[in-house]
């Protein structure tokens, strides 16, 4: 068995009150999310201390579906985050924004706004 990485231990946690039960009676998965919601949480890495009913609830389907394991952070990719993101040459942020542009026309000026002047 591997360790445990601290962010699934503190989602697990949260669920105590839901995954400590054999079964659930009708409206008490609502009625505990809510409960569950309403507390203050020192939640790792964040300065925020609440949690959403939403994610207690997705963070409660996916034990469901794998277990303490699947509730271990997943590496985010795609358009926003850093791994997408090729390293900065150092020049100006817009000079890569601009040429990766699907509407760049490099025999016009860069655009700029009204508070921009020029």
């Amino acid at each position: 068995m591997h360790d445990i990485h601290p962010v699934a231990l503190f989602r697990y946690s949260v669920l105590g009150p839901l995954v400590s039960r054999a079964q659930l009676q009708r409206g008490e998965l609502k009625a505990t999310l809510r409960e569950l919601a309403e507390r203050h949480y020192d939640i790792p890495g964040s300065g925020s201390s609440r949690l959403s009913e939403k994610t207690i609830e997705a963070w409660y389907y996916t034990w469901l579906r794998g277990g303490i394991e699947a509730l271990e952070p997943k590496a985010r990719f795609g358009p926003g985050t850093i791994e997408d993101r090729p390293p900065d040459p150092g020049g100006d942020p817009g000079d890569q924004a601009r040429e990766s542009a699907p509407f760049h026309r490099p025999d016009l000026p860069p655009a700029r706004a009204p508070w921009q002047g020029g």
